[in-house]
């Protein structure tokens, strides 16, 4: 028994050490090549020398009158549950009412242009089979 504790407490001092004296520069974990894998953009700053102290904003909230958030939104908050991942868009899909929370589909001037010979009124819609009943 003592010999567990004794050989538990050598690799949590081992890993605690090494953990406090690596180097950031060591990115054995850190850029792995996974799916998951998402390139962290960091944004560059500017650089200020003259010392000018940045003032809070002096908005009038009165002036803009209530918010509408409540009415935006009373269909239900964004969230990311029910993810489902098509080829154009992306969607979260609500299972208890039959509907969609949000979508999202990045729209660029090329895919907004009008094609000749689609029509929306020839379109014959159908429910998505792999969604449960």
């Amino acid at each position: 028994m003592l010999g567990k504790v004794t050989g538990t407490v050598a690799i949590a001092g081992i890993a605690f050490l090494a953990g406090k004296y690596s180097n950031d520069d060591v990115s054995l974990f850190r850029n792995g090549k996974m799916d998951t894998n998402v390139p962290m953009n960091q944004p560059i700053l500017p650089v200020t020398t003259t010392g000018a102290t940045i003032k809070p904003s002096e908005l009038n909230a009165d002036a803009l009158g209530p918010s509408r958030s409540s009415e935006i939104m009373k269909h239900g908050y964004p969230g990311f549950t029910n993810v489902r991942t098509y080829e154009d868009f992306v969607l979260s899909y609500d299972y208890k009412t039959k509907t969609a929370h949000w979508v999202c589909e990045h729209l660029t001037p090329e895919r907004l242009k009008h094609a000749v010979g689609v029509d929306r009124k020839l379109c014959e819609f159908k429910p998505d089979v792999t969604l449960p009943q």
